[in-house]
């Protein structure tokens, strides 16, 4: 705990998750308030046609990523990441300016169009910061704590969401008002942007020579695959399971279902800690192939069991953690300094629009196409053995390169 304390004193750190925790909580907010954006954005649309514009429009800035990914990667690369992290930050912001200030009642197709034009750019400009964070700080200094440093942005991310829920349950309550949330949001951005002025540039950093770089496809194809496997785990038991015990196999009440994944959470956050921790003591690929080998063996009881078992469920929780805290670090050493950031951005963005974002739709068509709970155990197998994959074609088989 002391060290992570040291870490967060450091001006640089902070200006960095403080960042990330923002950038969770704009881009989330955004689905969390749909039923109310889609009541006073499109008020001339029937309700049900209105949530699915709005929910299409949310999905614009996934799309959006890959082509951030890309803009961000050469930017850090190429000019650094202090600029690249300055921008991204700006991207975030004005969305969230833009969407405060529609006012209701506006022609719905206009409403669309500017709302679409504000989620893209969102998409965009938020593939290059939480990447752009992680390198930034891992890249301060690679051997000190890396694995702790790339954890304590991960939990930011959900300390973001968090807050993005509780401002929704606010908007929700206080309908006339619902525009609140997204106008702190967009305060705390501008004033984040004003204070990364003071953010500096990796240390080592030199500017690549050439605009193209010969990629490193191996390297590629190894974070997008173990990105995916992370992004889609974790999608498919603490996102997709609530929906499925309660709209597919109705075996409990979406009460019961959320309060017995968001005790699931409750153990995975600190599990992740420990998983950095044991990955700075040995070696993170061993963690992270304990971590795979173990929710392997336990997800099987996920179908044999009739009915979600608590300590199953707590057990899993805290594999994944293992699993999901050591790889971006191990991703990021395979790669020199000059094209870290084009490599792990595109990666990543590849990763999570193939295997992660598309988890519950491809679960849900799955459980149409067959009809059996089984298949939600096979997807879970198929996405750890993609991530093992991954580890074996990338991290495993490349030397570190910290400073190259």
């Amino acid at each position: 705990m002391q060290r992570i304390l040291t870490l967060l004193k450091k001006p640089q750190s902070r200006l960095a998750i403080f960042g990330t925790a923002l950038e969770y909580y704009d881009y989330t907010l955004y689905g969390f308030c749909a039923g109310l954006l889609a009541q006073h954005l499109f008020p001339s649309l029937a309700n049900e046609s209105a949530l699915l514009y709005t929910y299409l429009l949310f999905c614009a800035g996934s799309i959006a990523k890959p082509l951030g990914a890309l803009i961000f990667g050469w930017l850090g690369d190429l000019y650094g990441r202090r600029l690249a992290l300055r921008l991204s930050m700006l991207g975030i912001v004005l969305p969230t300016l833009i969407i405060t200030a529609l006012p209701s009642g506006l022609d719905s197709t206009l409403a669309m169009i500017i709302v679409l034009f504000a989620r893209v750019l969102q998409g965009i400009f938020i593939a290059g910061e939480s990447d752009g964070v992680r390198i930034r700080l891992y890249e301060s200094n690679p051997t000190y704590y890396p694995f702790v440093k790339n954890v304590i942005v991960s939990l930011s991310c959900y300390i973001g969401i968090f807050l993005a829920s509780q401002g929704a349950f606010i908007a929700k309550q206080f309908p006339n008002y619902w525009r609140l949330p997204f106008l702190w949001g967009g305060i705390l951005g501008l004033l984040l942007l004003k204070a990364r002025r003071h953010l500096t540039e990796s240390p080592h950093f030199q500017r690549a020579e050439t605009f193209w770089i010969k990629p490193d496809y191996r390297g590629l194809l190894s974070v997008i695959m173990i990105c995916g496997a992370v992004g889609g785990t974790y999608h498919l038991f603490f996102v997709y399971q609530p929906t499925y015990w309660t709209s597919i196999l109705s075996i409990m009440t979406a009460g019961q279902a959320q309060s017995l994944i968001s005790l699931c959470l409750g153990l995975y956050c600190p599990g992740l800690l420990i998983a950095a921790f044991l990955s700075e003591r040995y070696k993170g690929e061993v963690v992270f192939i304990s971590g795979t080998l173990l929710v392997f063996l336990l997800t099987p009881f996920l179908w044999l069991i009739p009915s979600p078992n608590l300590l199953l469920l707590c057990s899993l929780s805290l594999c994944l953690s293992l699993m999901h805290a050591p790889g971006y670090v191990l991703l990021m050493q395979q790669f020199p300094m000059v094209s870290r950031y084009r490599h792990m951005s595109v990666g990543h963005s590849l990763g999570s629009l193939l295997m992660s974002g598309t988890a519950p739709l491809i679960a849900t068509y799955c459980w149409q196409k067959w009809h059996t709970p089984f298949s939600l155990v096979y997807h879970l197998m198929i996405l750890m053995g993609i991530g093992v994959l991954g580890m074996i074609i990338g991290p495993m088989s490349k030397p570190t390169r910290d400073y190259k």
